[in-house]
């Protein structure tokens, strides 16, 4: 099915999208990647249950991101909770520090239906301010570039912007920057 371009943007040549594996497997790049280090260009998420239990279009929203941004440099990292994996958030930043991460995380006080969520909340800042980078929930469907975001504005000192954010509502108060 063809579907009518978006306004504002264009489609990316198949040249510079990463390939994804035939076999169904996911690429070794998300399921096991090198470290991040401080200022790289680092997509963060979290799934509390880990990415092999990503629903479908979930799942899907992450390979786009690592097609569309590991040409260009990025890593993607879906952090969870899940005992002994490779992204368990535990791995990345101190969760046994109340002033890193809240007593209700380090001592698992979070409940109920919405505990992916919130513990989501409660890494997102700790691992910015450790690593840098850029923080999306995995329903994000990313259709802005956001290498041009970070080479240009982030990342160039001649920007008055080290800080770049979005929020939902109407204009002009659509988008959070911090000169």
């Amino acid at each position: 099915m063809d579907y009518p371009p978006i306004p504002g943007t264009s489609q990316i040549p198949q040249s510079m999208i990463a390939p994804l594996p035939l076999d169904d497997t996911l690429p070794a790049a998300l399921t096991s990647p090198n470290p991040p280090s401080v200022g790289s260009k680092s997509i963060f998420a979290f799934w509390h249950s880990g990415i092999f239990a990503l629903p479908p279009s979930l799942l899907h929203n992450v390979l786009a991101w690592y097609r569309r941004y590991s040409p260009l440099g990025w890593n993607i990292y879906v952090f969870d909770r899940v005992e002994g994996s490779p992204l368990n958030v535990s791995r990345y930043i101190d969760t046994t520090s109340p002033s890193i991460v809240p007593a209700a995380f380090t001592n698992s006080q979070l409940d109920g239906s919405f505990v992916g969520q919130h513990t989501s909340d409660l890494v997102r800042f700790p691992l910015l301010l450790k690593y840098g980078g850029v923080y999306l929930d995995v329903g994000i469907l990313q259709f802005g570039d956001l290498n041009w975001l970070w080479e240009q504005v982030v990342c160039n000192p001649e920007s008055p912007y080290d800080f770049a954010g979005f929020r939902m509502g109407a204009l002009p108060a659509v988008s959070v920057t911090s000169p």
